[in-house]
């Protein structure tokens, strides 16, 4: 009886850490899109400009400014020297969003990144769930 209750209880756990993980990637990705919308109105001229005249608009320097304005976005995150945004109370992180860009006459702006989860039990950690995200901001030609 106590072995069935001990096996229930593990099931339970893992479902529960399971739960939350997925809750925890849904947010995540609902706050980088939202910081990429947001990001992509905010440069909406430049990038028709850019665009037009059919030059490169992803530089390394418009990465590290996507970057800094993703770090002001997040409360609670601070990004490392290597690129990591990691939780304040270190229950998850994740890689800086790598920016691409894809479409003709419709542009869409990529955010590639990985949510990372430690897989903890009784205080001992024991390896890292990696979730692999990818959002998207649309921008359209309007003629």
């Amino acid at each position: 009886m106590a072995t069935v209750i001990i096996f229930l209880a593990v099931i339970l756990s893992v479902i529960m850490f399971f739960s939350e993980s997925m809750t925890l990637a849904a947010d995540v990705r609902k706050r980088v899109k939202i910081t990429l919308d947001s990001y992509v109105v905010r440069k909406s001229i430049d990038i028709y400009h850019v665009v037009d005249d059919g030059e490169d608009f992803l530089t390394l320097e418009e990465q590290s400014a996507f970057d800094e304005y993703l770090a002001g976005q997040f409360s609670g995150i601070g990004r490392g020297e290597d690129g990591i945004y990691r939780s304040s109370d270190g229950s998850y992180s994740f890689s800086s969003p790598v920016l691409s860009l894809s479409g003709e006459g419709r542009l869409r702006i990529y955010a590639d990144f990985s949510l990372t989860v430690p897989v903890t039990f009784s205080g001992a950690h024991l390896f890292d769930m990696v979730i692999p995200m990818r959002v998207y901001s649309k921008f359209t030609k309007v003629y």
